[in-house]
């Protein structure tokens, strides 16, 4: 028996055993088609959100207070390596600078839209206000270090949507947490996250900034799709699965393959 993530699944090699547990039918795909594994031997077992990330609690207002930030945001809580695309999202926001304000927005919303960027290291965040500051988009920049999981929680709750512009995406644990606290999602549309986000969110291809800048625009300004959207996310925050279940469902294989037979 095994069980992986998509990452993992590369250094699979043994492949006698009975069952693969992995999280999401992308991983699954994933595994049928770089491993060659039968599909009836991959079990799907949905992951969960952290303990921390729940629709009820603080709204973020503390932490916004720390931060400086606008009422209205978007926050990114996602890696910073090679699968990520951050660069996408600057070309997005300068892309919406040079558009213009729309008319309707409230003059009390930031133009273009504010974001939250959580757990860059120092490195990272030099970069990134590199990057920015060549794009003219410096100044819709926030950063916050690598937070405990109530404080980066109550900033995903508090939210206007969590984006994951990324490249790969194999697990989507911040699409998971983001939805179970009951925020919208704006990702790419790769690996795992289409069937984690659903209607919970606006996908949009990777590497293609004029459409994210479209999905920017419509999850800041326009009020009947972001509750459409949000309200979808906290109907399924309320559907809440925990890592007792996964445990549960792991446990059903074990027996299910005789692996402690």
């Amino acid at each position: 028996m095994r069980l992986c993530e998509l990452g993992e699944l590369g250094l699979l090699r043994e492949l006698e055993s009975r069952a693969l547990i992995v999280g999401t039918e992308a991983a699954r795909e994933a595994a049928r088609r770089l491993l060659r594994v039968r599909r009836d031997r991959v079990r799907v077992i949905p992951f969960a959100p952290r303990d921390a990330f729940t629709p009820d609690g603080p709204d973020g207002a503390e932490e916004r207070g720390r931060l400086g930030l606008p009422e209205r945001y978007l926050v990114y809580a996602g890696r910073y390596d090679a699968r990520q695309d951050l660069a996408t999202l600057l070309r997005a926001l300068a892309g919406l600078a040079a558009d213009g304000r729309p008319v309707a927005l409230p003059d009390a919303v930031p133009w273009p839209p504010r974001i939250l960027l959580v757990g860059a290291s120092p490195d990272d965040r030099a970069a990134l206000a590199r990057a920015a500051a060549r794009e003219g988009v410096g100044d819709a920049l926030a950063y916050a270090p690598r937070l405990p999981d109530a404080r980066l929680a109550a900033l995903v709750r508090g939210a206007r949507a969590a984006i994951l512009p990324v490249l790969s995406e194999a697990a989507g644990f911040a699409a998971i947490d983001a939805i179970a606290a009951g925020t919208p999602v704006v990702a790419s549309a790769v690996g795992a996250l289409p069937e984690l986000v659903g209607a919970a969110g606006i996908l949009v291809p990777p590497r293609e900034p004029e459409r994210l800048a479209t999905a920017l625009h419509t999850a800041w300004a326009d009020e009947r799709v972001h509750a459409r959207i949000a309200g979808e996310a906290r109907s399924r925050a309320a559907r809440r699965r925990t890592w007792a279940d996964v445990a549960d469902a792991t446990r059903r294989v074990y027996a299910e393959v005789g692996a402690f037979d």
